[in-house]
């Protein structure tokens, strides 16, 4: 399979602008990788072509057009500012209106993005195999709290570093994990997060792990995990990872979390980009070991209940099966 041209492919989502779109070099290539897919789905006799991300909906969707190939677009993201420029937003609500015979979307957040398709847009959860996650096995000892995202201004690793602060005065033997690597050129922003946490007064309990494979593995070691995002996120699978691994969650009150954790019941949410809040969470949880088990057990009930990777297939295919009578 041929692959896209890297200067359309590391076109990040908040970069998009109408001057971005515009670059003759970047329409060429576009529409070069758009024909050669059309050809390619023709020769196949695809009957439906299924883009994943943003990227993929819009090429995807031309090159399915062109072939007169039937498309599903699969959207994780928030279509709104300021995740996206003006520009880029009124491109995708505008492009939803023609190129995808029905869109999926992981959350109701995300799809109140596309408010006025009627039943062309499906919600379905980006469910998990159940299978994958064990009950909590952490031993005895120091407690950790732990955050899993790639490094980026969006995702709050900056936030939690804050919290940590904040935290290790009244738990100062507390432990604080942060696993992931930047993407995207964020390679300024990771080294900046790692600077505050080297500069305070006990940086030795901070964990900066890179890239994890293994999150299972990693989340039987946690006691507590944290997504402190700054912006709306259509999901949070890192978050849905640990309810089913039994944890609970302390999360922003935006976009797709909402959804996930249920403030006091199966985790906490605290208000976007609010360090404060995010330490007086986790200390609560810190203090009540009692609570923030049973709080990890309900989140665990709750995931099992609503989002295993089966429920997600049967809804899949029932999105094609539509597609294909139509």
């Amino acid at each position: 399979m041929f692959s896209l041209a890297p200067t359309v492919a590391r076109v990040r989502q908040d970069a998009l602008s109408a001057r971005s779109m515009v670059r003759p070099t970047r329409i060429l290539t576009s529409i070069g990788y758009v024909f050669r897919l059309a050809s390619r789905l023709r020769k196949s006799r695809a009957a439906l072509l299924h883009a994943n991300s943003l990227r993929a909906c819009i090429l995807g969707g031309l090159a399915g057009r062109l072939a007169g190939v039937p498309v599903v677009w699969q959207i994780h993201s928030v279509i709104s500012e300021p995740m996206m420029t003006p520009a880029a937003v009124r491109l995708m609500r505008w492009l939803a209106r023609w190129l995808p015979h029905r869109i999926i979307c992981n959350s109701v957040a995300t799809a109140a993005c596309f408010s006025g398709l009627g039943d062309r847009v499906r919600i379905i959860a980006c469910g998990l195999d159940t299978g994958l996650y064990a009950r909590n096995g952490r031993a005895p000892g120091a407690s950790r709290v732990g955050m899993i995202a790639r490094f980026s201004p969006l995702k709050g690793q900056h936030v939690f570093v804050e919290a940590a602060k904040q935290v290790s005065v009244g738990h100062p033997d507390a432990e604080f994990v942060l696993a992931g690597v930047p993407l995207f050129g964020e390679e300024a922003y990771a080294d900046r997060v790692r600077g505050d946490a080297e500069a305070c007064v006990n940086p030795d309990r901070f964990q900066f792990l890179g890239f994890v494979d293994d999150v299972p593995s990693l989340l039987r070691e946690l006691d507590i995990v944290v997504q402190p995002s700054v912006y709306p996120e259509g999901f949070g699978q890192s978050v849905l990872e640990a309810m089913m691994a039994g944890k609970p969650v302390i999360a922003s009150a935006t976009g797709g979390l909402c959804e996930l954790v249920q403030d006091g019941a199966t985790g906490r949410l605290v208000p976007p980009d609010d360090p404060a809040a995010l330490g007086h969470a986790i200390h609560d949880l810190l203090a009540d070991p009692a609570a923030a088990s049973a709080m990890g057990q309900r989140a665990r009930r709750r995931a099992f209940e609503l989002y295993d990777i089966r429920g997600t297939v049967q809804a899949t295919e029932r999105v094609y099966a539509e597609v294909a009578r139509a």
